[in-house]
């Protein structure tokens, strides 16, 4: 009975280092995969800002009427249709479309 115990020990307390070691290890890899999770989230989240804010300025530029022109008054005209009539299809005044042809 004697031999058993001292041999059961010693291979108890290996078995215990061993297992405290691979625990440890294991512990340090969660730490990285966490680490790199918290990372790429935050890649995804700024990635998903900036584009949201590209949309923004494109919707902002597509919703901005391009200022009438000159050219495209006269041409109105040429088909005609009247100050009053250009001064409804574009939304500007007819004071700044008599401004705009002068």
């Amino acid at each position: 009975m004697e031999t058993w115990m001292d041999f059961a020990v010693p291979v108890l307390l290996a078995v215990g280092v061993l297992l405290l070691t691979l625990s440890i290890i294991r512990r340090d890899s969660t730490a990285e995969l966490k680490q790199e999770l918290e990372h790429q989230s935050l890649q995804h989240m700024k990635e998903l800002y900036q584009l949201q804010q590209r949309v923004r300025r494109l919707e902002a530029s597509l919703t901005e009427p391009e200022p009438l022109t000159r050219d495209e008054v006269l041409e109105l005209q040429e088909e005609g249709y009247t100050l009053s009539a250009v001064s409804e299809m574009t939304g500007i005044s007819k004071k700044e479309i008599e401004q705009l042809l002068e």
